[in-house]
This record gives structure tokens, C-alpha cells and sequence, in this order.
């Protein structure tokens, strides 16, 4: 008796879902909303939607990131506040590992975890300020303000790595690393 619940066991233990369960596939469409930490661009929100497009493997979509960060700093009467704003919508194009033939029904988690890689490109657009006291002369004895502004546009192109896990079969939380941005939120699937 003790040697049939043991093999009960080993074969749930060892259980393979099917390639119709996994929690990202072909068809799938996943949008996640939530936070942007930019390091050195300081703390904003983003919006990323991926599309399951080819073999259960890879998917495409876009994202939207938005950054702002203020600083200010006040030594012995010199000052200096800095303004910064990014925003950054740009194309996405990821590996789902969870979808290749040879793991497709073999990781039991994939039914509730999607895994991937993505690589992302587009335009981004920065606008800043640095407002700064100094003196005016060798004297030290009157200060001045001045403002330098100005912004440009740049293009980007980053690799990260993600996941979702999902809850539900339609809601989940998302996160994503890359070299200089973390995105942290919830996930919606249809």
C-alpha cells in the first residue's frame, strides 16, 4: 500500500502540463502597468503589452516609460536644484524559453509563470534644468541665479530580463531588470 501512494506521489511530483497551459503562448496578449525606477532618471510609470506571436517562443509588443527626478543641493550658500524628465516609448520583441518544443509540458510552472528575454528599441525624449547660485565676483559678496535648460532627442536600445507569474488566468504581477531600469507591477492577460 505504502509502495502505490509513493508512486502516486512521484508521478504528481513529476506531472507535465500541456502546451494549451502555459500562462504566455501564441495568441496571448499580456499588459502590464506599474512602476518605472530609471536609475539616474529618477522614478516614473510604465506600460508594457506583448503579443504571443510565433511558436509558443516569441513574442512582439511595445512599452511607454516615463521618468522624472528632482534634486537639490545647498553647500556653504551655493546651490543647486536639477529638474530632469524622460519619456521613452519604444518597440518590444522577446523570448518566451518556456515555449521551446523540448520544454514545451515539461516545467510544471509554466502554467503559471512566463519567463523571458526581451530587447527593446525606440526614440526617447529628455528635457532637463539646473538652476545653480553662485557668486558673481572674486569678491564673494553678491550672488547670482542662473538657469541652463534644454533637452534632446536620443535612441535607445536595452535587453532585459522579466516574468510574470499570474494569479489567475487573466491577472499577475510583472518585473522586469535591465542594466538601468527596473519595472515593477501588475499584469492583465487576454
Amino acid at each position: 500500500m505504502m509502495k502505490r501512494y509513493a508512486i502516486i506521489a512521484l508521478m504528481a511530483a513529476t506531472a507535465t502540463i500541456s502546451a494549451a497551459d502555459l500562462a504566455f503562448q501564441k495568441g496571448t496578449h499580456a499588459i502590464g502597468v506599474g512602476a518605472n525606477l530609471d536609475f539616474g532618471r529618477g522614478i516614473g510609470a510604465a506600460v508594457a503589452w506583448d503579443m504571443g506571436a510565433i511558436n509558443d517562443m516569441f513574442s512582439f509588443g511595445a512599452e511607454m516609460k516615463f521618468s522624472v527626478d528632482h534634486d537639490d543641493l545647498d553647500i556653504l550658500g551655493f546651490t543647486n536644484e536639477w529638474s530632469y524628465t524622460y519619456i521613452s516609448p519604444e518597440f518590444r520583441f522577446a523570448f518566451h524559453p518556456f515555449g521551446i518544443p523540448s520544454l514545451k509540458g515539461k516545467v510544471s510552472a509554466a502554467n503559471k509563470l512566463d519567463a523571458y528575454v526581451v530587447a527593446h528599441t525606440g526614440p526617447s525624449f529628455q528635457k532637463w534644468s539646473h538652476t545653480y547660485k553662485t557668486y558673481k565676483d572674486e569678491n564673494f559678496d553678491v550672488m547670482v541665479e542662473q538657469t541652463d535648460k534644454d533637452g534632446d532627442v536620443g535612441f535607445n536600445f536595452g535587453t532585459a530580463v522579466g516574468a510574470r507569474f499570474f494569479f489567475t488566468d487573466m491577472f499577475g504581477v510583472w518585473g522586469e531588470v535591465d542594466w538601468d531600469r527596473t519595472l515593477l507591477g501588475v499584469n492583465f492577460k487576454f
